[in-house]
């Protein structure tokens, strides 16, 4: 009954007055299932697992010496994440709308942003996580930048673990938790103040939750129940977590089908029941506020314009695009494709002669299909930001996976052509990547400190114009055509975006300067343009069109990089 098509795996154990007998330390593969050399040399029977393809027996101390590696590993990622930020993360656009966020309920304001308006832009799971930081002493920028560090090396564990149940050799699963812990993407998104890196650790667990649903077709409430959990507070870190329950619940139907359809709905409906709880009063509490899922608007994407934006992106996780040229770049990007495919069609039709082996890749292919496909569809339907490093991160693990065994399978693989040649090839790109990656990472983080990054930078938070910003009266109100920039460096509430001629990234009319005209003359009190001067072509009023539009400027501070305006309708 071993092996059986359908069937939920099980432990068995031999009774005790069963004949004893003692795996050796070696065990062998045959036809893909992995046989223990049994001796009857005065040991108990093994604890046997039954699986789905597989006859395995409890893992030997061999397997210590990969944990212990991949754990050094994970710690030195962590370390490497701390030296780059030592002087601070990097701060963006967003990372605004996050701190602000935190600073707010740790102060029991609620959830506003740095315009003390509700946030619905972001959900609240990355801010509350900062604001708890908060409450117990630790400043939110210091609280994200330790997140950060623990989050990319419980990502190197996780990713280990996910690997080690698909991969054949035992030294696999460290070369993909090493893969992953030592790109570059993902040393620029671990450095940021982002919640991409705590929902890339919830994508993981996710994936490791499902597969032993999988295994046992849903039939255990518990793990349906954790699954949903982590689901939801997916969708609690990132709108982008809903793709987390689609997933899921495409994995729940598929291992409750052999049940039967009534099974299936109860498992489903549970799995679902848990997953959509939270996210469903988040968005009736958003809904209160303006929007379901925060304001959006129409996307100006174009179909040429994302495939441009998906291929540089996977250039960079191949070949550092500032060391290497593009032509040269996309060149290595379709030989490891074109090795990553064959070994693909390999390991496809070994382990389809294996019963239910390749069932156990569902969990990481649907994860796949539905983000890329929601990412897609986000792109041509709000304005987004790019396809980039940052919306693939939650892909990288379950692809270095896959890469994983690809490789794997190439090399291992009978034929096409001399094992020699492929070992050799596979040899090749791997340390290549390996060393270009370790080197662009740990070169990143010696040089990105000193000065700062982003918002954080020193020549703009000890600028004359935010020295001058941090003298205007309290209470105030402050325009600016920077306002997240200067929230970041001055802390002060409430900074409110100055008018813009279009909307980032999205075909949408901008509102009209009447209705900025109108918003000034209910304002009370002293108002304030914080003018920074950008060169090149922005979106941005300046200030001689303000005047033009019948708003009144008075210059009274001139800084190096912009101006001060006292301003009235």
């Amino acid at each position: 009954m071993l092996g059986v098509r359908g069937m939920a795996p099980r432990d068995i154990r031999c009774p005790r007055d069963a004949p004893i007998a003692r795996q050796s330390a070696r065990p062998t593969t045959r036809g893909g299932i992995h046989l223990a050399k049994i001796s009857n040399r005065g040991a108990a029977w093994p604890h046997v697992r039954v699986g789905a393809s597989a006859l395995t027996t409890h893992r030997d101390q061999r397997t210590s010496a990969p944990a212990v590696v991949t754990g050094l590993l994970a710690l030195m990622f962590a370390v490497l994440v701390l030296y780059g930020t030592r002087n601070g993360p990097v701060l963006g656009l967003d990372s605004a709308t996050y701190l602000s966020g935190a600073r707010n309920l740790a102060d029991g304001r609620g959830y506003l942003g740095f315009d003390l308006r509700p946030t619905t832009l972001f959900p609240p799971g990355f801010s509350a996580t900062l604001a708890v930081g908060r409450w117990l002493g630790i400043d939110p920028v210091d609280g994200a930048r330790w997140l950060n560090a623990t989050a990319l090396g419980g990502l190197c564990i996780l990713t280990f673990v996910l690997a080690r149940r698909h991969t054949r050799h035992r030294w696999s699963p460290v070369i993909t938790a090493a893969a992953v812990g030592s790109m570059p993407a993902v040393f620029g998104v671990f450095t940021s103040v982002w919640s991409e890196p705590v929902f890339c650790v919830l994508v993981v667990g996710l994936l490791l939750l499902l597969e032993p649903i999988l295994l046992r077709n849903g039939r255990r409430p518990g793990l349906l129940v954790a699954a949903g959990a982590l689901a939801s507070i997916g969708v609690v870190y990132r709108y982008a977590g809903f793709t987390l329950i689609a997933s899921g619940l495409v994995v729940v139907c598929i291992a409750s089908w052999p049940d039967g359809q009534r099974a299936m709905a109860r498992r489903a409906g549970l799995f679902l029941l848990t997953g959509v709880a939270a996210p469903l009063i988040l968005v009736a509490w958003n809904a209160t506020r303006g929007g379901a899922l925060g304001p959006r608007h129409a996307s100006a994407q174009t179909p040429p314009g994302l495939l441009r934006d998906f291929t540089a992106t996977l250039r960079g996780w191949v070949v550092d695009p500032g060391r290497v040229s593009a032509g040269v770049g996309y060149g290595l990007l379709i030989l490891a494709l074109a090795v990553v495919a064959a070994g693909a069609t390999m390991l496809a039709r070994t382990r389809a002669r294996e019963p239910g082996a390749l069932r156990r890749f569902v969990p990481i292919v649907a994860f796949l299909a539905v983000y890329v496909a929601y990412i897609i569809a986000s792109e041509f339907e709000t304005a987004l930001d790019p396809v980039g490093n940052r919306l693939l991160a939650p892909i990288i693990a379950p692809v270095a996976v896959l890469v994983t065994l690809s490789l794997e399978s190439f090399v291992t693989a009978p034929r096409p052509g001399p094992k020699m040649v492929r070992v050799g090839l596979v040899t090749v790109l791997v340390a290549g990547w390996f060393g270009g990656s370790l080197i662009t990472s740990v070169d990143h983080a010696r040089t990105s400190a000193p000065a700062r990054n982003g918002y954080a930078a020193s020549w703009w938070t000890g600028s004359d114009l935010v020295a001058a910003v941090r003298g205007l009266p309290r209470g105030a109100t402050i325009f600016s055509n920077n306002a997240s920039g200067l929230y970041l460096a001055t802390n002060i509430q409430p900074v409110y975006g100055s008018p813009t001629w279009a909307i980032y990234r999205s075909g949408d009319a901008a509102p009209p300067l009447s209705t900025f005209r109108s918003r000034l003359q209910t304002t009370r009190g002293p108002i304030y343009l914080a003018w920074e001067r950008i060169i090149g072509d922005t979106w941005d009023v300046t200030p001689q069109q303000l005047q033009r539009g019948g708003v009144r400027l008075t210059p009274i501070v001139q800084a190096k990089i912009g101006t001060i305006y006292a301003m009235a309708p």
